[in-house]
């Protein structure tokens, strides 16, 4: 707590354990035992309710007993009992094409439908990208307490899938299976956490049947040649949502098939099948003939099945903003008379030198050319969701660099041991870093500029560091500060303690050596971290550890 003072009479020695807490806790506690227990309180009070409860709930049985040291009476002139508004996130909503404040229609529950991969190859970056944003979206509204219903589809049914796999000489279901296999793989390598829910499209095709024998029955559809249509002149709201006038579209703009229908503007609910899907069994009886459902139709389907009529959160990308979620919105809203999603949210998409490039550039690829899944992790979500992102060796070798200063800082850090020294000001600097990030995340994700706070931050913990004025315990709140916005940022190492604790030693050896002269064992023992990833730096006092790929950069 920033307003704390140790009472005089205060013995050290007799503590047996010494707990921080910060501000917003104890003045959270400090109300909360005002309404519901009536307990007039003051702020020191709170806090010890505050730390009492978080020991209670790690305690399997016993007794706590605590001592409220202060009254309410002397902080009514401040604004610990001022009605307080709860801190609000605001998102960029493409329908209306504005910022607006995050409510969502369920309190502390968010509804979530996300578009999801089609099973015909490797995912490539761009699509990487998409996938890594839902992930911040979806980890960074459960760190504000909201319990997330991620629903993320898997079209495993289309053109591109019956193509390719007709081209590959498979069947369509093990084919799409295979590189359904391969987008998990890709998703843990990134990190991202699992949706709730992957409807599959060829799971839930009954129910698309329903839907557009609804929509022709109330005059929004139409058989043309064993194929379904929606007819977009009978939805008047058509266009509003992307902003396009659907009477100036060209001709191939919304569709190109091969297919008649009454205007060419017209989407494909479902296409009657061609002879060689017939051939493969890839069709379903209906009263239009033997057909299979568009793509528009899927996700318009899934989503409302799976999160109903209504849901808070629709997430996907900027080049799916027409057709294909103005199609969406034109079904849902056909039949329930409502839009599906509350609040549109859309990531840009990459720039990339050459179409080619764009094709053929996958995870994969990137893994190969010796760059990690966290390297690629913290590319994807360095820049702010809706800017997009040029591709080039440049740009993501300085991603690298910028996660090594944060794997550096971390490093030098747990490898502090002294108890000396403290940093008076550790918890005061620890709440501003916590509370600038995360008002900058609640500005619609604002990831860049909160990246820019925990740079600077890194450059004053080694200042600090290098002047020795960080122990042992400000460092471990230091790392826990850093713990915490790994909660939504997920981009620090995993399972790195055994590798710290074996380059602590090595290093710890080979001061040994120096000082003792054994300058041979001295240099092996370089070489040995040097493999490890860890390069060197001996000054007159010390030596300081540092990852190999960024010895040039400085530490501050």
């Amino acid at each position: 707590m920033k307003e704390s003072y140790q009472p005089e009479l205060f013995e050290k020695k007799r503590l047996d354990k010494r707990i921080y807490i910060n501000d917003d806790n104890a003045f959270e506690m400090t109300r909360k035992l005002a309404l519901e227990e009536g307990l007039f309180v003051g702020m020191s009070s709170g806090a010890v309710m505050a730390i009492a409860v978080s020991e209670a709930e790690q305690m399997k049985n016993g007794t706590i007993v605590m001592i409220f040291p202060d009254s309410g009476e002397r902080y009514l002139s401040t604004n610990l009992f001022d009605i307080q508004q709860a801190q609000q996130i605001h998102f960029y909503n493409t329908d209306g094409n504005k910022k607006q404040t995050f409510s969502p229609m369920i309190a502390k529950k968010v509804s979530m439908y996300c578009c999801g991969p089609t099973a015909y190859s490797r995912a490539n970056i761009s699509e990487c990208r998409r996938f890594v944003f839902y992930d911040l979206l979806r980890r960074y509204l459960e760190f504000h307490g909201y319990q997330v219903t991620q629903v993320m589809n898997i079209t495993d049914l289309d053109d591109k899938t019956v193509h390719a796999s007709m081209e590959a000489g498979q069947d369509l279901q093990p084919f799409t299976q295979a590189h359904i296999d391969s987008f998990f793989k890709d998703m843990e390598i990134l990190g991202v956490k699992p949706a709730s829910k992957y409807p599959r499209a060829s799971e839930d095709i009954r129910d698309m049947i329903e839907w557009c024998e609804k929509l022709q029955d109330k005059g929004f559809a139409y058989e043309k040649l064993h194929s379904l249509y929606y007819n977009i002149s009978r939805f008047k709201e058509y266009g509003q949502y992307s902003g396009i006038d659907w009477r100036n579209i060209q001709t191939g703009t919304v569709e190109t098939d091969n297919y008649e229908k009454e205007n060419p503007r017209d989407f494909t609910l479902f296409k009657r099948c061609r002879l060689s899907e017939l051939k493969k069994g890839i069709y379903y009886k209906t009263r239009w003939g033997n057909v299979r459902p568009g793509w528009h139709t899927e996700c318009a389907v899934l989503a409302n099945k799976y999160l109903g009529s209504t849901f808070d959160i629709y997430a996907g990308n900027t080049n799916l903003i027409f057709p294909h979620q103005e199609n969406m919105i034109a079904m849902s809203q056909a039949l329930t008379g409502k839009k599906p999603a509350k609040y549109w949210l859309n990531c840009a998409d990459f720039v990339f030198l050459s179409k080619t490039q764009e094709a053929e550039l996958t995870l994969q690829q990137l893994l190969d050319k010796g760059y990690t899944g966290r390297e690629i992790r913290f590319f994807l979500l360095s820049r702010h969701y809706r800017k997009p992102v040029k591709y080039t060796e440049e740009n993501i070798l300085h991603a690298r660099k910028s996660l090594n200063r944060i794997d550096n800082c971390l490093l030098a850090l747990k490898r502090i041991t002294h108890t000396e020294n403290a940093y008076k000001e550790i918890d005061s600097f620890i709440d501003n870093v916590l509370n600038d990030f995360t008002q900058e995340m609640d500005n619609d994700l604002n990831i860049s500029s909160a990246l820019g706070i925990l740079y600077k931050a890194i450059r004053h913990i080694h200042i600090k560091l290098s002047a020795d004025l960080i122990n042992q315990s400000d460092a471990q709140k230091i790392l826990d500060m850093f713990n915490t916005l790994d909660l939504f940022l997920n981009i620090l190492p995993k399972n790195a303690a055994h590798k710290d604790k074996q380059i602590n030693m090595l290093i710890q050896e080979r001061e040994a050596c120096r000082k003792n002269g054994e300058f041979q064992r001295a240099d092996q023992i370089r070489d040995q971290l040097i493999a490890m990833g860890v390069q060197v730096q001996d000054l007159a006092c010390k030596s300081i550890s540092r990852g190999v790929k960024t010895v040039l950069d400085k530490l501050t």
